[in-house]
């Protein structure tokens, strides 16, 4: 890759996992001197700035939501043909299509290298509305043009397998996580609770996500609501608009999620399906937080020694486990510690990227 170009596109750069993992691949990148673009086909994003204050140059195609647009198509053409990338790489299915269609229609398919990202698993019927499922059946058609596909889990990659996708070549993306900034503060205990009006002494139970029917907010209110003496903290873009439950603390969006995390006392995921592989859940643990997730996705893989994974719907199920947690400071010691040190050793920004690297420069090899 070095010495070429290399353009991202994305759907947008809205608050989301992979969002967050495409800011920190790029950062990646500009610390090894590799030039890129970031092409975003919605405008605007919470991540938008942070890229542009490190000098990243970022696009937007001017697009609508579930609206397509040939106009913006047509830009990103011609921003194909104006910087002759080496490398296009997309993210998730709209930037994936985006990326392969543009690339057909500017003339540089023989002289561009198309890859692919891919970060979640199989929707619910409901969630696949007839325009997600025209893109998924001539995503799968279309795979087998790119050099390679990037997936964030196993589970990612074997759904898409088993709906038609057929990649030249694949790498399992390990999550980016700046360990030196998720990592455990002492001192931001005191301050963020002080902050929020939480006790030093409260057992805290945090969860991060976004509003979303995948996310199945509704399964974790009901999980810790018989839970009286536990404060829960919400965090995420939309939970400011979750319903008013006793205990359940809504703090939206926020960009220091690595100082919530150092106030809370367990992790908590509910997700009902569609995940590969949380990247909150990921930074959490290297904040030194135990896990009590959902088995969806990679989720019990990643937290196997680390936290517990309880069947997804099961409010249940969480209750149980994060009572069972809250209860034996010993085990969430001896959790956390695990939960920490597996990050540091395999979801490091420095592995990320260097993945990332290797998995283009092995296509490219084998071309």
């Amino acid at each position: 890759m070095s010495g070429g170009l290399m353009i991202h596109v994305i759907s947008g750069l809205h608050g989301g996992g992979a969002e967050r993992l495409l800011t920190a691949i790029a950062l990646g990148s500009l610390a090894a001197a590799q030039k890129i673009i970031v092409v975003s086909l919605l405008p605007g994003g919470e991540f938008r700035p942070c890229l542009e204050a490190a000098g990243i140059a970022v696009c937007d195609l001017g697009m609508r939501r579930r609206v397509p647009s040939l106009a913006g198509l047509l830009r990103f053409v011609a921003l194909l043909r104006a910087h002759q990338p080496t490398v296009v790489q997309g993210w998730m299915y709209h930037g994936n299509l985006v990326a392969c269609i543009g690339l057909m229609l500017s003339g540089r398919w023989s002289r561009t290298f198309l890859y692919w990202g891919l970060y979640c698993t199989a929707m619910t019927s409901g969630e696949r509305h007839w325009r997600l499922r025209l893109v998924l059946w001539l995503s799968a058609r279309l795979s087998g043009l790119t050099a390679g596909i990037f997936y964030n889990a196993v589970s990612a990659r074997d759904y898409h397998r088993s709906i038609g996708f057929h990649e030249p070549h694949s790498l399992i993306l390990c999550n980016a996580v700046d360990t030196s900034l998720f990592g455990i503060h002492p001192e931001l205990r005191s301050q963020v609770r002080r902050e929020l009006r939480i006790a030093e002494d409260a057992m805290v139970v945090v969860s991060a996500a976004r509003v979303d029917a995948m996310k199945d907010w509704r399964t974790l209110m009901a999980a810790v609501r018989p839970l009286a003496n536990l404060v829960t903290l919400a965090v995420g873009k939309g939970t400011e608009s979750l319903p008013d439950q006793s205990g359940f603390i809504r703090l939206g969006w926020r960009c220091d999620l690595h100082r919530i995390f150092n106030a809370a006392d367990i992790f908590v995921l509910a997700s009902a399906f569609g995940e590969g592989r949380s990247l909150a859940m990921t930074e959490a643990m290297a904040c030194g937080l135990p896990v009590v997730t959902t088995d969806v996705g990679d989720h019990a893989l990643l937290s196997a020694g680390a936290g517990v994974a309880v069947p997804p719907r099961d409010p249940g199920a969480l209750t149980a486990e994060i009572r069972r947690l809250a209860a034996d400071p010993a085990l969430r010691r001896r959790w956390g510690e695990a939960a920490r040190a597996r990050v540091v050793e395999d979801h490091s920004l420095a592995r990320s990227y260097e993945s990332f690297r290797r998995g283009h420069a092995g296509a490219m090899a084998n071309e």
